[in-house]
């Protein structure tokens, strides 16, 4: 998608380049496998995926950060109705289904990540000239439906039988080779070269992850996954900011302070975190963090499936050279 009249542009080979993170970790297992005897594999379980420096990072700032541009009186008038009446009734009812049911609502919001973490990759795929075909929907479909699984399985193993989990292991496997055939498929029938070289990459994302649980490294694995969606939406939030704002400073949060647009590209993932950090510092009772953070997930998933439509407001700030 090209936009000659705006400032900045997101350049696709940096889209590309967010996926060299699985380089590295296959490069920190190969090296811990040969050299160092598997020292870090106790260190890989689920309980680092609550790190402080990881949670300083990931998760939450970027779901700030996806806040941080609605700041803006013109945006507000634009979507009113799903500020003003569509969000506060979605989370009325996460909050009541919270209420009724905790584990069911943290459920469907892992189900709800998953979604919005894979349809946010191989909706991009399509911004750099994938076709929205078949082979692109069953691509799409089969790499959520892998994730959503594992991600499930491996954080409430409790809610599954022996034998319903040998049944998924088996069916996993298998998604996953069929996954890796249509994978291949789409990219080869794919005409524009970025947009090939992004669906190979993101198939290779999704395999690797899995190879990394079969390793035992299900924390690479997470991680994996994390880096290249957060990293990517900040990289979009960034540019839209500084194409937003750069003839005047319309977002509030900026109007005072003297800036110029580029400093928005340590601006924004600077608010976001520090008001990530806030959250968590503020709400000790983990519970209680646990629902708010559900509630700001379901929020941002909500907007994130509005604000980057066609012919709306923050499409018209992005470009993708």
């Amino acid at each position: 998608m090209e936009n000659n009249l705006l400032s900045y542009k997101i350049d696709s080979r940096w889209l590309l380049r967010i996926y060299a993170i699985g380089l590295l970790l296959t490069a920190i297992i190969l090296a811990d496998y040969l050299f160092f005897e598997n020292a870090l594999l106790p260190y890989m379980g689920l309980t680092s995926l609550f790190l402080p420096l990881y949670l300083l990072f990931f998760e939450v700032p970027h779901i700030i950060a996806s806040f941080l541009g609605f700041a803006d009186k013109e945006y507000v008038q634009r979507y009113k109705v799903s500020l003003l009446i569509v969000l506060p009734l979605l989370l009325l009812s996460v909050g009541f289904l919270m209420y009724l049911n905790f584990t069911a609502t943290v459920i469907l919001y892992f189900c709800a990540t998953m979604y919005h973490v894979i349809k946010q990759q191989t909706g991009i795929a399509l911004i750099l000239g994938a076709k929205k075909n078949l082979g692109h929907k069953v691509w799409s479909f089969l790499a959520l439906l892998i994730t959503t699984i594992l991600y499930v399985y491996l954080i409430l193993p409790e809610l599954f039988s022996a034998t319903l989990a040998n049944i998924i292991n088996y069916g996993v496997l298998g998604s996953v080779a069929v996954f890796l055939i249509v994978g291949a498929w789409v990219a080869y029938n794919t005409q524009k070269p970025m947009a090939k070289k992004y669906i190979a990459l993101t198939t290779l994302m999704v395999l690797m992850s899995y190879v990394f649980i079969l390793l035992g490294y299900v924390f690479f694995a997470f991680f994996f996954i994390r880096f290249v969606h957060d990293v990517t939406a900040f990289y979009f939030y960034i540019v839209h900011e500084m194409n937003r704002n750069s003839q005047s400073i319309k977002n509030v949060l900026y109007r005072h302070l003297p800036l110029l647009p580029i400093s928005l590209v340590i601006l924004v993932p600077a608010l976001a975190i520090v008001v990530g950090l806030t959250t968590r510092t503020v709400l000790v009772d983990q519970q209680m963090l646990f629902g708010v953070i559900i509630l700001l997930g379901f929020a941002h998933y909500y907007l994130e499936s509005i604000m980057w439509k066609r012919s709306t407001p923050h499409r018209q700030q992005i470009a993708v050279s």
